[in-house]
């Protein structure tokens, strides 16, 4: 990821899980009071504070940008569901409490820049509902996309096992990839979602710079 799927630390599911991304309804579903939707562009300042939140890095505003214009599936989030303020306050503003950020590339591929859960909801199955959400509909609605790659920290085993856990494998490291943090190595993860007539498209292919 553009940074830190190390969001995932302390996400980690206590339940099995299958394969995402196949049709049918959502073995993960999110806890009761949230729901599910993409970011929209009213949004993106809420997304920020959001990352900045969660994340220990910082994200480059070229993925502010790309989210307003996303194709289906890429910018996904959980939030509380807004209610009636009270007292003549209108409608209350609803809150992200997970986020998943996927970027699409040529060559059949999708980065899953960041996966983040506000503290307070992990260990309650919302990253693994976002997650299997994100697999599903990027399948269901991007038909070039063959497989789904990241970045976790070295030493955030969590996060490591999360991804693995929904059907993630690891490739392989990637030295000095973080600017800022320490360690600054990473896992690259990938995992498939449909079978290629060609070879793997990030075979060779270069992995987007960390942000600042």
């Amino acid at each position: 990821m553009a940074t830190a799927n190390g969001s995932a630390r302390g996400e980690a599911e206590e339940r099995d899980v299958s394969a995402a991304g196949e049709e049918g309804g959502d073995e993960f579903a999110l806890p009761e009071g949230l729901e599910c939707r993409a970011i929209r562009r009213g949004e993106l300042d809420a997304l920020r504070r959001f990352h900045r939140r969660v994340f220990p890095v910082v994200f480059p505003e070229w993925l502010y940008n790309y989210a307003s214009v996303a194709p289906a599936g890429c910018f996904l989030a959980a939030f509380e569901r807004a209610s009636n303020g009270g007292d003549g306050g209108g409608e209350k503003e609803a809150r992200i409490v997970a986020c998943s950020c996927c970027v699409l590339e040529g060559g059949g591929g999708a980065y899953l820049a960041a996966l983040g859960v506000l503290a307070a909801y992990r260990s309650r199955g919302v990253g693994s509902a976002l997650l299997s959400r994100t697999l599903r509909t990027l399948q269901r609605t991007q038909p070039h996309v063959e497989l789904v790659y990241l970045h976790v920290q070295l030493g955030n085993d969590d996060a490591l096992r999360f991804y693995q856990r929904h059907g993630f494998e690891r490739q392989r490291t990637q030295h000095n990839y973080y600017a800022r943090l320490d360690p600054p190595h990473a896992h690259v993860l990938q995992k498939r979602l449909r079978r290629s007539l060609n070879s793997s498209p990030h075979a060779g292919a270069a992995i987007p710079s960390p942000p600042l």
